[in-house]
């Protein structure tokens, strides 16, 4: 998995140097893309045996993490405000899935107002 971590930090920074930054954040904010970077943390649900699981703690810790950042983005929010929030990409796919499941909440994607 490390290794697949280095190929794609390697392929954006060929996407900045070739196309620009404004390429890489449409790459990013492609679903295919946050749902890669959201299953390389997979990796770690091998570590451990038995009652000892340090890999699924991390991964639930993650997921802990991210379900308070959407809290806050939720309580922060008043009915008919807009939000734009900005984050790492390894939190879009979490983020994007609680806030498009929070009644109340549309998700409009970035990628329909950053320019080709």
């Amino acid at each position: 998995m490390i290794v697949k971590a280095k190929e794609t930090n390697e392929a954006q920074n060929e996407v900045v140097r070739t196309r620009g930054i404004l390429a890489l954040l449409r790459h990013l904010n492609r679903s295919d893309t946050m749902l890669d970077d959201h299953v390389m943390q997979r990796w770690l649900l091998p570590i451990g045996e038995g009652k000892e699981q340090p890999g699924a703690d991390v991964v639930a810790t993650w997921y802990r993490r991210n379900i308070f950042i959407c809290a806050k983005i939720i309580q922060a929010a008043k009915p008919g405000d807009r939000v734009a929030v900005f984050f790492g990409a390894a939190h879009s796919y979490l983020l994007r899935q609680c806030i498009s499941e929070t009644p109340g909440f549309k998700l409009i994607e970035a990628n329909d107002y950053l320019p080709e």
